[in-house]
């Protein structure tokens, strides 16, 4: 798996430009962001998306692990709950697949939808 995938460009450095002219870099690495510091995942994102699921499903226990890694990166991005539904919700998608996402919403809901009394 490559952690150079388009679906992972939601941890940016940002370029700013000083008063003086210069440019300086913050790096984004930081694994205290917020949700709303990262891109938002869309449609376009989907079959992206659907390969990191197949590689969660594959027997190769690298693939797998690194499949596992890109997931828990990218739960935290703004509409990766949708993009699930749509992956969940489209027939032309190997059902395997499918039922991946179906689990994965339910564990982000259940991890990040919390009920309040």
């Amino acid at each position: 798996m490559n952690n150079n995938l388009p679906i992972l460009n939601g941890s940016n450095n940002n370029n700013n430009n000083n008063n003086n002219g210069t440019t300086t870099t913050s790096n984004s690495n930081n694994n205290k962001k917020s949700r709303n510091d990262l891109s938002s995942l869309s449609i376009e994102d989907a079959p992206t998306l659907c390969q990191v699921l197949k590689s969660a499903l594959s027997t190769n226990n690298e693939e797998q692990k690194n499949a596992e890694n890109t997931l828990f990166q990218i739960e935290k991005r703004n509409g990766f709950p949708s993009l699930l539904l749509h992956i969940i919700q489209n027939k032309e998608i190997e059902s395997p697949i499918r039922y991946l996402a179906a689990i994965c919403f339910k564990n982000t809901i259940d991890k990040y939808w919390k009920i309040l009394d």
